[in-house]
């Protein structure tokens, strides 16, 4: 499988190296290059590409302004010289966000995040299984299978599993803390725990604070104001390591 891709970039050095770290991993096709808005819109609409490296910062505008022009289909890696921009990036469920100068082993694990043959064990929660007690019975959950923990007081939890299952426990975020890997999980209100691996989306709120959206579950889970910034540096790990 080769990919085709689409590097839009206004700093022709920064181009320059991209296009060669992605020519040197041997299953990307560079497609296309550009510098400017104007020239992106037109390669956008001109064909289909597997891959779009976009700069946010471009002369008249922003990369953002090029989301409209990019197939639905396409995967969409951000790059830049600034983090600030990254809870964005994850809005538009970006494939990856990366930090210039852009390293080598860190573009490997971007592109292994769709690469069907690619190994990527990091990808996923720790496969240490948790016990747990229920009105059912004693079950064994693994942690990649929780999307969230979310506790609803007196020492109860429910749990959010992938396959859409919700579990009332006797239980206590603390525990949950102490239980799971921190490198997959992140606490983004004082009563909430989400898996990073499960995230889809992201959304703004018109206060600044966002909302995350797990798994296939319908509705957003709590992000409060002062853990905003925590999961915005959380998400950035994650992609780092999957």
């Amino acid at each position: 499988m080769v990919l085709n891709a689409l590097i839009i970039e206004d700093e022709p050095f920064v181009r320059q190296d991209l296009s060669a770290l992605l020519e040197r991993h041997g299953r990307v096709r560079i497609a296309g290059e550009t510098g400017t808005l104007y020239e992106a819109k037109e390669l956008l609409q001109q064909k289909f590409f597997d891959l779009v490296f976009l700069d946010v910062g471009l002369p008249g505008g922003s990369g953002f302004d090029l989301i409209p022009f990019i197939d639905p289909q396409s995967k969409i890696v951000f790059v830049t010289g600034h983090d600030h921009h990254a809870l964005k990036a994850f809005e538009l469920n970006a494939l990856d966000y990366l930090l210039k100068p852009v390293a080598k082993d860190r573009l490997a694990k971007t592109l292994a995040r769709i690469l069907p043959e690619a190994e990527n064990p990091a990808g996923q929660a720790e496969k240490k299984r948790v016990l747990i007690k229920c009105d059912s019975g004693s079950r064994y959950v693994a942690p990649d299978d929780i999307l969230a923990i979310n506790s609803i007081g007196g020492n109860y939890v429910e749990l959010y599993l992938h396959q859409g299952e919700k579990l009332i426990l006797r239980s206590t975020l603390k525990f949950w803390e102490a239980a799971l890997s921190a490198e997959f999980f992140c606490r983004t209100h004082k009563s909430t725990i989400i898996n990073l691996a499960r995230v889809t989306g992201v959304t703004g709120q018109t206060n600044g604070i966002p909302e995350v959206f797990l798994g296939q579950h319908p509705h957003p889970f709590r992000v409060s104001r002062r853990m905003a910034s925590h999961l915005k540096t959380a998400l950035i790990n994650i992609k780092a390591l999957t």
